[in-house]
């Protein structure tokens, strides 16, 4: 066994298995911290054993690696055709975090490996300025702005969850990432709230999205899955007209930003426009399942009868079945 790997509790697979091309192998490889879960990317207990379930039934072998060293130089047990999938840390994303996931993509360049989820796209992936200049001729996104517009949607260039706000184009600070702000306020029952979409896309492919929201009375653009009312009346009109009524559009995003950006698994922010209707891609990132909201709306889960497609751990299942179509072509 390659020392810093990690014998799952599900799965007994070492790098002595003498696996060949024509067993299928899948790697993934943790940070340099020696952790899966790459800080908000995934639940290793919960994602993987769903993977590897899903991929043996199509012949595909499934090893989990906590660091990155083993295959940063070795790695001749592996066979052509063995495919990477990093998860990336987005926190600690700087050069010495980057150089050793990029020893592991230079050993899989040499050794015919497949490495998705590429460390140039981290780095575009990981600095908001960086995504906005690589996607926006591919999709809709909000416009940068220096002063130009009446309301501006100010965030910090690197990481998530930090602090927002939106202020007047005179007033923005050019450190920071500015935007058009894009107004996503919705009345539901005498009560006004701020919008966004999250896809959670496998490469071109959609396999769950979902409405996050809070209202406008918090004094905040900003919404993620711990802002969402716990309202299931709000929650199942909302996922009507943004998710049901609009799937089409969904996809067509999904398509386009999987054509540019290329196979890996993707959460897609997404900001629906109140006097245009049109969808703004807000950011996308690497991630595999949003336990989050999971969490977020157990305890409504019932009265959600989205919940399960869309939520629930079910949607796993449905992205380790996208990730097999998106490698076949």
């Amino acid at each position: 066994m390659f020392s810093g790997s990690k014998t799952w509790p599900w799965r007994a697979t070492t790098a002595s298995n003498g696996l060949s091309a024509v067993n299928p192998l899948v790697v993934v490889i943790g940070d340099t911290g020696g952790r899966l879960e790459g800080v908000g990317k995934m639940l290793p207990d919960v994602f993987l054993p769903v993977l590897e379930r899903e991929l043996t039934l199509k012949g595909i072998s499934v090893l989990a690696l906590a660091r990155s060293a083993p295959l940063e130089s070795g790695g001749e047990h592996f066979p052509p055709g063995t495919i990477i999938l990093p998860v990336y840390n987005d926190d600690i994303a700087d050069d010495h975090y980057y150089r050793h996931v990029s020893r592991v993509e230079e050993n899989a360049s040499r050794r015919g490996w497949t490495f998705l989820h590429p460390v140039s796209l981290a780095r575009k992936l990981g600095m908001k300025p960086e995504t906005q200049r690589l996607l926006s001729q591919t999709v809709r996104m909000p416009e940068t702005t220096f002063g130009s517009h009446d309301r501006v949607f100010s965030n910090i260039p690197l990481g998530s969850t930090a602090e927002t706000y939106v202020t007047r184009g005179s007033d923005c600070d050019p450190a920071r990432y500015n935007t058009r702000f894009i107004d996503t306020s919705t009345e539901f029952r005498g009560k006004t709230y701020f919008v966004t979409l999250r896809i959670m896309a496998v490469g071109k492919y959609v396999a769950s999205a979902f409405v996050r929201c809070r209202p406008t009375t918090d004094d905040s653009a900003s919404v993620h899955d711990r802002d969402t009312p716990l309202e299931p009346d709000l929650l199942n009109r909302f996922h009507e007209i943004f998710v049901r009524a609009k799937m089409a559009e969904i996809t067509d995003l999904s398509e386009k930003i999987g054509d540019r950006i290329g196979v890996g698994f993707y959460a897609h922010d997404v900001l629906p426009e109140k006097d245009t209707g049109q969808l703004y891609l807000c950011e996308t990132g690497f991630k595999f399942h949003d336990w989050t909201m999971r969490d977020r709306l157990a305890p409504i889960a019932e009265s959600l009868p989205f919940y399960r497609d869309s939520i629930s751990d079910e949607t796993i299942a449905v992205s380790a079945r996208l990730f097999v179509k998106a490698l076949s072509g």
